[in-house]
């Protein structure tokens, strides 16, 4: 019926509560008299100074009267003063000397670095073992579209159209004739009037007498020679399409 209490303690001490101590009071026949509950603990004071220590309350119930009522102990003032003489029981271990850092050894340096020098080594051996393999075949391919490059009929007319831009008259003439073959007619006047017309001036003005060599001017000629070379590339690919949807003759 009497609630425990409760001890409270300032900063720098420590409390540690007992276990209560019960005592029932009974008369001789057993009948219930009194009983007394006592609580006690244990106050540490961690270092030197003034404590107060606070008052401990209980609120109990007043049967007789019927009210409730307060027990107080009062608070107690507290003086510590410092123990010379105290010593642990355990003295406290000395805590280990820092020795300098040890300087790392050139092992240690070069440790972290192995891994990455091993990757790269693995990748250039990686990469020479493809441009011993590969590396020809990737010439000659290189130098064969090179080849191509520079024997199409595109690298032909590329020669016309320097010269003419040149107006060097001698280089537009035979380069006229490289490209005619390339494209594949056995004359000019195979790419129409204009083109054919263009040529003829061209002829005059190195082969007839007087000449007039130095005064020709190359833009008419490439540009007629530019609509007969459009004009001959779309029909070589509209039949190229057509013989190429022709169904076999012979399934």
């Amino acid at each position: 019926m009497i609630p425990p209490p409760s001890f409270a303690a300032p900063d720098g001490i420590r409390v540690y509560p007992k276990d209560p101590v019960l005592d029932d009071k009974q008369s001789d026949r057993g009948e219930f008299i009194d009983g007394r509950r006592i609580d006690s603990a244990t106050y540490l004071f961690e270092k030197a100074g003034d404590y107060t220590l606070p008052a401990i309350e209980i609120p109990w119930f007043d049967a007789a009267s019927g009210k409730r009522e307060v027990a107080q102990a009062p608070a107690i003032h507290v003086v510590v003063a410092v123990n010379p003489a105290f010593k642990p029981d355990i003295a406290p271990e000395a805590a280990p000397p820092v020795s300098a850092a040890a300087e790392p050894t050139l092992w240690q340096r070069i440790a972290p670095w192995l891994p990455w020098v091993g990757a790269a080594v693995v990748l250039v051996a990686i990469l020479a073992w493809l441009v011993r393999h590969y590396g020809p075949r990737v010439r000659n391919y290189q130098a064969a579209r090179r080849r191509e490059r520079e024997t199409s009929e595109a690298a032909a007319f590329a020669d016309v159209e320097h010269a003419c831009a040149a107006n060097d008259a001698m280089a537009a003439y035979r380069a006229v004739g490289v490209w005619a073959r390339r494209l594949g007619v056995p004359s000019l006047a195979a790419l129409g009037s204009d083109a054919a017309a263009e040529f003829n001036a061209l002829e005059r003005a190195l082969f007839a007498a007087p000449r007039s060599a130095e005064g020709w001017r190359g833009r008419s000629l490439v540009a007629a020679l530019g609509v007969a070379r459009k004009r001959r590339l779309t029909q070589a690919d509209r039949a190229s399409a057509r013989g190429a949807a022709l169904p076999a003759l012979n399934p």
